[in-house]
């Protein structure tokens, strides 16, 4: 299978970055900017370099002061969408964090090609007040892709994006930008105020369980939200977090946990099987739990969600959990083990072996 950074910088790619630029500014030569961004030591390039390699082949090219460049690049993210054209608000986080008139407006129209959520970060970071004031506005944007980059880009942990560290101290300044988005009618927005309130949950639980159990109960949509803004807290089985998502009553019961194979090769799945037994109507989150064998011989438990809703009576259960290694997961021979937990509690637990 082909890269990710090759697919999303394929020489297609490049070419519809070159012609939005150009409809843009007429006179921009497409040939130089694709020869620049091509140069020696493009192929071994990873995915952020590459980005970044776009945007400096974008300023040699076109060679402008940086408020006519900037609106070049705001008029070129207008023009087209897709991964490539994050170089453009790339080029306002390197070329104009010391014109805020400038880039505030452009950071808004940028992200309309490929969301500006990276590029805002080092701005919220040098100008908290001033961009908090202008997140609050982008909020109530008649555009979702700048409603979403209210959120999105001013979360404590982003992932691949610049920390800012203060706000995994005080997430306050977050709070009315959330509130202002808990109810878009944009199912993309919602999901970003959910990873939001996730995030918010791993350093400040106690702010984040504020606002859910405001917000639980209010339309089926703030629900899903608030299910999915807990994920982390319901995955460890935190008590407020059951209670606050409805989760927190006993009587289910697992019955009958069976392993197709106790042993599983290397790159297979663990195919797997179990009765759930609930006498009463209750709401009822299952999980399943893998412990990793790690390569120093210790064990890390990672938590997969199966279900969460009303349950009654009895379901046959059936799932399976690859061992294929990936990026962000390593797998190693030996001894693992298998757990179901219902309502953050952990039942049933069983032993396998993985083969090299």
């Amino acid at each position: 299978m082909q890269p990710l950074k090759d697919q999303l910088y394929s020489r297609h790619e490049i070419k519809r970055m070159a012609q939005a630029v150009a409809q843009a500014k007429t006179d921009f030569d497409e040939a130089a900017f694709t020869r620049r961004v091509h140069a020696r030591g493009w192929k071994g390039l990873e995915l952020k370099q590459r980005m970044r390699r776009v945007t400096t082949a974008l300023h040699e090219a076109l060679q402008l002061p940086y408020p006519e460049a900037a609106d070049v690049m705001g008029r070129a993210a207008s023009l087209g969408q897709g991964f490539v054209f994050i170089s453009c608000s790339d080029y306002i986080e390197v070329y104009g964090q010391d014109d805020l008139d400038v880039s505030i407006p452009a950071l808004r129209e940028t992200t309309k090609g490929c969301s500006a959520e990276f590029a805002v970060r080092p701005f919220i970071a040098a100008h908290p007040d001033v961009m908090f004031k202008t997140m609050q506005r982008w909020a109530k944007d008649q555009d979702e892709r700048i409603r979403r980059l209210a959120s999105e880009g001013s979360r404590p942990r982003l992932p691949w994006g610049m920390g800012l560290a203060f706000l995994k101290v005080d997430p306050s300044p977050i709070v009315p930008i959330l509130k202002l988005l808990k109810n878009d009618p944009s199912e993309t927005v919602r999901r970003s105020v959910a990873n939001n309130l996730n995030d918010i949950s791993k350093d400040n639980p106690e702010v984040a369980l504020r606002l859910a159990e405001a917000w639980y109960g209010a339309t089926p949509e703030t629900d899903t939200l608030v299910r999915h803004g807990l994920r982390t807290l319901l995955k460890q089985g935190h008590p407020d977090a059951l209670r606050v998502t409805g989760c927190d009553s006993e009587g289910a019961t697992v019955r009958h946990l069976v392993l197709a194979s106790n042993e599983v090769t290397m790159g297979q799945n663990l195919e797997f099987s179990f009765d759930l037994h609930v006498p009463e109507a209750i709401t009822v989150r299952l999980d399943h739990a893998i412990y990793y064998l790690r390569k120093r011989g210790q064990y890390s438990r990672k938590v997969f969600r199966i279900s969460a809703g009303p349950c009654h009576g009895t379901q046959h259960i059936t799932r399976r959990r690859s061992f294929r290694d990936m990026s962000t997961r390593r797998h190693y021979p030996g001894e693992h083990f298998l757990s179901i937990i219902v309502n953050g509690r952990e039942t049933r637990k069983k032993r396998f072996t993985l083969k090299g």
